[in-house]
């Protein structure tokens, strides 16, 4: 049977009201239905499958993210491992079998919540083994086609937190694919996907994020103490804070930290830095000089 919560509600009044003293059974009954109706925070799995360099995504027809990309995943469900039900689900939405499987190491989770939909997803992300066959859409109602894509050219739009998913545990190569893609195509979506990229070992990644958050500009606001300690780290060769503080610039956050690490950075007596602060101090001075 299926009761909506106001339905229930209902019967829980009634049974207050027209119940003998000590008749518990149609008020249990009901409580019992209004626990079961509260929202819950369900978990998923997603599973991220390569194959040449190249991840599998499907097109969302479900109303719920419809047009949206998407890897294959979905609920676990009662008295399965977070295993079972990548193997399950894979095999139930593209009809492949996949080989080893771990936990991204780079992003294993994400919790996601979507208050006007009531709805709260916990998604473990794995890395599945592709060991041949052609992907299939076995669901064609919930799904249109899956394809193959190069993780440096995802589709667009992806579904939810698809994209830190990818590249998070991209190559370098492709990471750095990426961020040149988002110097000209991103905006404020693509930030926190950019900011995790500033934390990455190699040097030539790092500076493509710095790069494309410049180019993205005001939108961009919330990388500035990030950058601010990339631009101060005097670990970090010239063309890496040479660039972070061209970025200060661009993203035109000013404040008394901003101000005091630029100042900073032009009495460094590194030649180049002091030059690119310099640059941004006058850019950031004419943006509060502005109406």
């Amino acid at each position: 049977m299926n009761f909506d919560r106001e339905y229930v509600e209902r019967a829980l009044v009634c049974a207050e009201l027209l119940l003998p003293p000590g008749d518990h059974e149609v008020r249990l009954f009901a409580e019992d239905w209004l626990e079961l109706s509260k929202p819950v925070v369900r978990v998923g799995v997603c599973v991220v499958i390569r194959k040449e360099g190249r991840v599998l995504m499907g097109k969302r027809l479900k109303s719920h993210g419809v047009g949206c990309w998407c890897l294959p995943g979905g609920h676990i469900e009662f008295g399965e491992t977070p295993e079972d039900a990548a193997r399950r689900e894979v095999r139930e939405e593209t009809g492949l079998e996949i080989g080893t499987l771990a936990m991204s190491e780079s992003l294993p989770w994400v919790n996601t919540f979507w208050p006007e939909d009531g709805k709260q997803y916990v998604t473990l992300y794995m890395e599945g083994e592709y060991t041949g066959g052609k992907p299939k859409a076995m669901e064609p109602e919930k799904c249109a086609e899956w394809l193959w894509f190069p993780v440096a050219h995802l589709p667009s739009p992806l579904f939810t937190d698809m994209r830190e998913a990818l590249v998070a545990s991209a190559s370098s190569e492709s990471k750095i694919w990426r961020a040149d893609w988002l110097a000209t195509h991103g905006d404020k979506s693509s930030v926190p996907w950019l900011m995790r990229m500033l934390a990455d070992d190699d040097l030539c990644v790092v500076a493509g994020a710095i790069d494309a958050l410049g180019h993205i500009g005001p939108e961009a606001g919330e990388a500035w103490q990030a950058l601010v300690s990339l631009m101060l780290d005097g670990s970090k060769p010239l063309w890496i804070v040479d660039t972070a503080a061209y970025a200060l610039g661009a993203i035109g956050v000013v404040n008394e930290t901003v101000m005091c690490a630029l100042r900073t950075a032009v009495d460094s007596g590194r030649s180049s830095l002091s030059t690119c602060a310099l640059e941004a101090m006058d850019v950031l001075k004419r943006k509060q000089e502005m109406p």
